[in-house]
C-alpha cells in the first residue's frame, strides 16, 4: 500500500499496466488524477470510473484510491490538503467546496475536453508538473497556487451547473454535513432512516430526498459505500481476517460481505488484499 503525504501539495506520476496506482489512502486531501496517456479504470472507494486518455477525475478526501490499466497508461496526480485550500477561501466558497466534495465522493466527477474548466484545470496541472520537476526557488508556493487555480476552475464550473432546486442543499448543508459525519462515524452500527431523519428534524421521506440530492445515494447505499471504503482500508493496512473486517464495518455475515465486495469491485476481498501486498 502507498502511504499518502498530507503535509504539502504533491505531484506524482504512475505509469505501466496492471495496477499501476496501488491502493492508496488519500486522507484529508483534494486532487485531480489526469490520464496523460492510455486508459485506466479508477476506483474511488467502491465507485469505479473508466478514465480515457485526456480525461481527469476529481479525487475527494478520505477515499481509498487505486487504478488498473489493461495496456500501458500514464497517470498524473496533483493533490493538496483540503485544510490548506480552505484557509484561502471565503465562507461561501468553503460551503461550495464542502458540497462539491460530498457529491464527488459518491458520484465520480470526470473532467473532459468539453467542460468549461478543462483548459484551465489541465493548464494548472501542466504548470505544477513543470514546477515540481524544476524545483526552482519557491516551487512549492507555485504548486500551491496552481492547485488553487485548478480548484477555482472546477468550483466555478460546478456552481454554474447548479439549479434553483440546489438552493435547498445550501440551506440545509450544515445540518446535512453533521448527519453525514454521524453516518460515517457510526456506519458499523445499525442506522435506521427514522433515526437519521429525526436528527435533522425532518420527515424520513424529505430527508431521503435531501440526502439523495447531496450524494446521489439513498441512506442504505451511502452507508454501504462508507462501509466498503473502510473495508478497503482495513484490508490494506491490517492483518485482520476477512470475517473480522466484515464485522468491524457492520456486516455479521462474512458471506454477504464477500458477495457485496465481489459484486461492487469485481474481485474478492482476498484478491484485493493481494494487490495491496504486491
Amino acid at each position: 500500500m502507498t502511504d499518502w503525504q498530507q503535509n504539502a501539495v504533491t505531484y506524482r506520476q504512475f505509469s505501466g499496466s496492471g495496477y499501476l496506482l496501488p491502493p492508496t489512502d488519500f486522507g484529508a486531501s483534494f486532487g485531480l488524477l489526469y490520464a496523460e496517456k492510455g486508459n485506466a479504470r479508477v476506483y474511488l472507494g467502491g465507485e469505479g470510473v473508466d478514465l480515457c486518455q485526456g480525461q481527469a477525475v476529481v479525487l475527494p478526501e478520505n477515499m481509498m484510491l487505486f487504478a488498473h490499466a489493461d495496456t500501458f497508461a500514464r497517470l498524473q496526480m496533483l493533490a493538496c490538503p483540503t485544510a490548506v485550500l480552505r484557509a484561502m477561501m471565503q465562507l461561501l466558497d468553503s460551503d461550495l467546496f464542502t458540497l462539491f466534495l460530498l457529491q464527488a465522493r459518491m458520484r465520480p466527477y470526470v473532467l473532459t475536453e468539453e467542460d468549461s474548466a478543462y483548459g484551465e484545470a489541465t493548464s494548472a496541472m501542466s504548470m505544477a508538473v513543470v514546477e515540481c520537476q524544476a524545483k526552482e526557488p519557491c516551487y512549492l508556493l507555485m504548486m500551491h497556487a496552481q492547485t488553487g487555480r485548478l480548484l477555482a476552475a472546477l468550483l466555478r464550473q460546478y456552481a454554474a451547473e447548479k439549479t434553483e432546486n440546489d438552493r435547498l442543499l445550501y440551506h440545509n448543508l450544515s445540518r446535512m454535513t453533521e448527519v453525514i459525519r454521524y453516518m460515517e462515524t457510526h456506519a458499523d452500527q445499525k442506522l435506521s432512516l427514522s433515526d437519521l431523519s429525526e436528527k435533522m428534524q425532518l420527515s424520513p421521506d424529505y430527508f431521503s430526498r435531501l440526502l439523495y440530492s447531496c450524494t446521489g445515494k439513498t441512506a442504505k447505499q451511502y452507508i454501504q459505500a462508507i462501509r466498503l471504503n473502510e473495508a478497503l482500508r482495513l484490508l490494506a493496512v491490517t492483518d485482520l481476517s476477512v470475517g473480522e473486517i466484515a464485522k468491524r464495518v457492520g456486516y455479521s455475515s462474512t458471506n454477504f460481505f464477500g458477495t457485496l465486495f465481489l459484486r461492487t469491485l469485481s474481485m474478492t476481498p482476498t484478491a484485493y488484499r493481494q494487490i495491496c501486498q504486491n
